[in-house]
């Protein structure tokens, strides 16, 4: 389940913390589809789906007491003395996912410029003047969404009586080029190598050739549908050697001696494992990155971990869950009993009555995830899983089983559903 959204709106007058009741009151209306676009309305909702709003006024305004009074009871409502110190308050900046500040453009940059990071993990920075002339997005317009969320509270202000209108100065945006990074994200991509977005946006920009090589075979038809033909130009896997320009690639290897790429990463790949008891996270770690090198593929496009129930106990294999932050799945040995794998081992099907745990977790894993992303979850009353579900036309094995010492993995992949 998605964790919900955070957002933080500051005032510093009176007549800005009016405002800021009111852009809180815009954030918590629901969206309608029929008049946001679709890749809009789908950014929108990852930030506005029941978001929790607080609000932090300076002790310097006090807002009148009718409004107060009303804010209280809907929205969380603190005091400050300093943006800048409060932004220096224990891990204030990073656990918001947008902030709204209804003030000047330099106290924002004063108060936020040390926790700066990069634009995959800053959130969204807004500045709003307190007559509610312009929304500026400032900080992590594309990834942070503040691009779509200036734009929408430009539009919500309007038709609440002001005349407001959206800055918006990313320059793809500005020329009504495509946003790759955008792009991805709206489509679950994990962009890898991020510092490899302004090659591409660069190249976009100036007219310049860009390749993009998709073997998920569902990113290129959804950009094509959007956008045409003109952006990217289309790359078989046997013209890779000849490619000179900056290329977009979806799949999951790396090349290693290619620069101006782009690594999208489709999270379509389970890990099936088995291990001894108490075999520790070190030893899962340092197997895992010697059987992914020799698989060639990144770890970035790992969707999750699966393995047997009785490994649901295992320190080892949950530490390295939450350490590469994706879900673990856990099956009985009548549901791996049942997938068919390539090898079998007697001394599992002793021990377990399964003689398949690595490959037959991971085919199930991938198989529940094709549903999910598919909406179509193979689940039974009960919450167990709908064998007659598994769709073995949409899962392969990628990789048999490997044995390491006391460790064995296998992984499988599922089929990426339409962008």
């Amino acid at each position: 389940m998605q964790a919900k959204t955070k957002i933080a709106i500051y005032a510093f007058t009176q007549k800005g913390a009016s405002l800021a009741q009111t852009v809180a009151s815009c954030l918590k209306l629901p969206l309608d589809s029929e008049k946001i676009a679709g890749d809009e309305y789908k950014r929108l909702s990852r930030l506005l789906d029941q978001p929790s709003i607080e609000l932090y006024f300076s002790q310097s305004c006090e807002a009148d007491n009718e409004n107060k009074e009303a804010s209280v009871s809907v929205f969380s409502v603190n005091c400050f003395s300093s943006l800048s110190k409060l932004m220096h308050t224990e891990s204030h900046f990073s656990r918001f996912s947008a902030h709204i500040i209804i003030g000047a453009t330099g106290i924002a940059v004063r108060a936020i410029a040390p926790f700066i990071q990069d634009k995959t993990q800053d959130p969204a920075v807004i500045v709003i003047d307190q007559q509610a002339n312009f929304v500026i997005s400032l900080l992590s317009g594309h990834l942070g969404m503040a691009n779509s969320l200036s734009s929408y509270l430009a539009t919500a202000l309007n038709i609440k009586g002001f005349k407001t209108q959206a800055v918006i100065t990313t320059a793809t945006d500005l020329e009504n080029v495509p946003a790759i990074d955008s792009f991805a994200q709206d489509r679950e991509l994990f962009i890898d190598n991020p510092d490899q977005i302004k090659t591409i946006s660069s190249a976009l920009l100036h007219k310049q050739k860009v390749y993009c090589l998709d073997e998920t075979q569902s990113f290129l038809p959804a950009w094509e549908e959007k956008f045409g033909t003109a952006y990217l130009t289309r790359l078989n896997l046997s013209e890779l050697s000849e490619c000179k320009s900056p290329l977009i690639y979806l799949g999951h290897e790396t090349f290693k001696n290619m620069k101006q790429v782009l690594y999208l990463r489709p999270k379509t790949l389970i890990l099936g494992l088995g291990c001894k008891r108490g075999v520790s996270f070190e030893a899962l770690s340092e197997a895992l990155s010697v059987f992914l090198t020799q698989c060639k593929v990144s770890q970035a496009s790992l969707a999750g971990l699966a393995t047997i129930q009785e490994k649901h106990t295992e320190a080892g294999i949950l530490t390295l869950a939450e350490y590469f932050n994706i879900p673990v799945y856990f099956f009985s040995a009548n549901e791996l009993a049942q997938i068919k794998t390539p090898n079998h081992s007697p001394k599992a099907l002793e021990q377990f009555g399964t003689p398949s745990v690595a490959e037959a977790a991971a085919l199930l894993g991938a198989s529940l995830l094709h549903d999910k992303n598919n909406q179509q979850l193979g689940l039974t009353d009960n919450n167990s899983l709908n064998l007659k579900a598994y769709h073995v036309d949409f899962v392969k094995l990628r990789h048999e089983k490997h044995k390491f010492i006391n460790i064995t993995f296998a992984l499988a992949e599922f089929a990426l559903r339409t962008c």
